[in-house]
């Protein structure tokens, strides 16, 4: 694993070191509490360091995922947080937090919303509903006006 200098990040703290930084992916790791804040996208191409990083991480208590900043994950990025997840001992969770409406659906969609050892952060707010469409013809909404 390549820990990059975090001295020139404001935000870093002595806790928390930027671990991986490229152009489409940023991860920053803490150790109190045990925690990653995924930036980015999440892919074939990142999976490997998301791999090594969650197989760093010590299974002897909660772990945290803030997934605020992701742009995308694909269903192999996912599954390694799904496994990570179940392979914790003695009542830990893995929680996401900050998860994105794509991630909740993917997780409906594969089942594994209710994997074990994995949580969703409930204080996550739920994807607002769409604007309804109005009465008037409006480009591209496709209700008609309803019938007099």
């Amino acid at each position: 694993m390549r820990i990059t200098d975090n001295a020139n990040i404001p935000h870093a703290s002595a806790l928390e070191t930027v671990v991986h930084n490229h152009s489409r992916l940023r991860i920053t790791c803490s150790l109190s509490p045990s925690s990653l804040k995924i930036e980015g996208d999440l892919d074939c191409f990142s999976l490997p360091v998301l791999v090594r990083l969650l197989d760093s991480i010590p299974g002897d208590g909660d772990i945290y995922v803030d997934l605020a900043g992701l742009e995308f994950i694909d269903v192999s990025s996912l599954r390694a947080l799904v496994t990570t997840a179940a392979q914790l001992q003695d009542g830990h969770v893995l929680t996401l937090q900050s998860t994105p409406p794509q991630v909740r659906r993917l997780l409906d969609l594969t089942g594994w919303r209710e994997a074990p050892g994995l949580r969703l952060d409930v204080t996550t707010p739920a994807p607002a509903p769409a604007a309804p469409c109005r009465t008037t013809r409006t480009p591209g909404c496709q209700r008609s006006p309803p019938p007099s």
